[in-house]
């Protein structure tokens, strides 16, 4: 169930949860002048009009705010109920963190999705690819490298046949400047599941889609070193 209009700031401004701090204030510039009661003709409005303005202002105040934002936004996590959570009301929250969290992350937002994907973990410890994604996010979004390799670690610990916990690690890594560890976590995703599209993606990116993890790396390096030594077999000739 979606929440109520005038309980969800976000709608009240009609705006993204991710929207930039301009473009709350434009919202709010726009509707606080179309909702003012001294813009609205008949008196019989004003009650009306006073409510609709007391509502876009007290959403623009908080979602101003980054802290008073930051505790909304937390709030906000579980407002909708999903099936995949069953009846645990910890699952249920933890499901709609996880999501909300991936979608902050595909807009290009990481601390917001690194808020959702803590939430996620606090309310549901033991699925680890909400562990995984949270480790991508404290990359990404505050470059804390160490312990966001100690967190997609802990997560392939708990699922180790989960490719996608490899694939966050194999990010962390390229975020790192190690492009080799990534390329194998990649390779190792593709072991799992041959056709991963987001190993697959990040291997053709980096101008490698050979082999599979550590064996398929060390395929590679023999067959440049069998190349290598034919090369100057013919220059010796």
């Amino acid at each position: 169930m979606e929440l109520d209009r005038s309980t969800d700031y976000y709608r009240t401004l009609g705006v993204e949860r991710n929207a930039t701090r301009n473009e709350i204030r434009l919202a709010y510039l726009r509707l606080a002048k179309e909702s003012h009661p001294d813009h609205v003709p008949h008196e019989g409005n004003w009650d009306r009009a006073n409510e609709q303005f007391a509502r876009v202002t007290e959403a623009y105040s908080t979602l101003m705010d980054p802290e008073k934002r930051r505790r909304y936004d937390l709030s906000l996590v579980g407002g909708q109920r999903l099936e995949s959570g069953g009846d645990d009301p910890g699952k249920i929250q933890a499901v709609n963190a996880f999501r909300q969290g991936v979608q902050s992350l595909n807009r290009g937002n990481p601390s917001r999705a690194l808020l959702y994907f803590e939430a996620a973990v606090r309310y549901n410890e033991s699925k680890a690819i909400y562990r995984s994604y949270y480790g991508l996010a404290l990359a990404r979004a505050r470059r804390e490298f160490k312990r966001a390799e100690e967190e997609c670690r802990k997560a392939i610990g708990a699922e180790i046949f989960n490719p996608d916990c490899y694939v966050n690690l194999g990010l962390v890594y390229n975020l790192m400047g190690n492009k080799g560890q990534a390329q194998e976590q990649f390779h190792e995703a593709l072991n799992w599941d041959p056709e991963h599209a987001r190993a697959k993606t990040e291997l053709e990116a980096a101008g490698s889609d050979k082999g599979g993890g550590i064996l398929g790396r060390i395929f590679q390096r023999r067959t440049s070193d069998e190349r290598r030594r034919e090369r100057s077999g013919r220059l010796r000739e």
